[in-house]
């Protein structure tokens, strides 16, 4: 339960709201799929034009993966809406938010590790067309400093949980460890006998 933490708190979220079902269980991924729709749209008409944004939006919509993924509830389609609001808030120069949204990815699933270099370019790309040179790299390393605060404040609170829970894990190893010596003693004896 912690590799989808965030994603078990929101369909907790709609079971506390709707009930238990499976209709519910699939809610938070089917109403991510549809989302995400939306923000392609977006994305498409900031970075190209409303024409480019309707078909990326629709290319999305009827791919059979998006399809898949919001009806069979799983993380991923919440993750991928998560992770397109993101790059949005990235190309619109957000920075904070952007990287909010980086951290509750991560608390979805853990893939998003593996996009970094894209932000990167991306950041790389933004920065380069607002500023030149050296002025570029200082801004760089200022919008990353901006992520930062929002990355952390939803990082942290999950890095201390996932430690909590290996902690608790920690306690009851310990207290089967002494069995597990003792049966092992005693095994040890047993195979001294047998020969």
């Amino acid at each position: 339960m912690i590799n989808h933490l965030y994603f078990f708190i929101f369909r907790h979220f709609f079971f506390k709201l709707f009930g238990v079902s499976e209709s519910v269980a699939v809610l938070p991924s089917f109403l991510g799929g549809m989302i995400s729709i939306g923000i392609i749209y977006l994305l498409g008409r900031d970075l190209k034009n409303s024409v480019a944004g309707f078909l990326a939006a629709f290319l999305y919509a009827i791919s059979p993966g998006s399809v898949l993924l919001s009806s069979l509830g799983f993380a991923d389609s919440l993750f991928m809406t998560v992770t397109l609001l993101s790059f949005w808030t990235l190309i619109h120069r957000q920075f904070y938010w952007t990287g909010l949204l980086i951290g509750i990815a991560f608390g979805i699933k853990q893939t998003i590790l593996s996009f970094g270099p894209l932000y990167f370019i991306c950041l790389l790309i933004i920065e380069f067309h607002h500023h030149s040179g050296k002025e570029a790299l200082i801004s760089i390393s200022k919008s990353i400093f901006k992520m930062m605060p929002g990355f952390f404040s939803v990082f942290i609170p999950r890095r201390c949980l996932v430690s909590f829970e290996v902690g608790k894990s920690l306690l009851v190893i310990k207290r089967v460890q002494p069995s597990l010596k003792y049966c092992a003693h005693h095994w040890k004896s047993l195979k001294i006998v047998s020969r």
